[in-house]
């Protein structure tokens, strides 16, 4: 996955600690949103899984 870090014309290089910062910072973005989808995927799975097995009277 590419790594955007912003960098303004005319700043100094960022240090080392800034950039492993900012690739925690994208790191935990990725995990929170993979995260979170697994979560609702999980979610509805459990759902269909108690609605499936009641019958519906015709």
């Amino acid at each position: 996955m590419p790594l955007k870090i912003r960098l303004h014309p005319g700043a100094p290089a960022p240090s080392r600690l800034r950039l492993a910062r900012a690739y925690l910072a994208a790191e935990r973005r990725w995990v929170l949103r993979i995260g979170g989808a697994l979560l609702l995927i999980s979610l509805a799975w459990a759902l269909w899984g108690l609605l499936m097995p009641v019958p519906i009277p015709a």
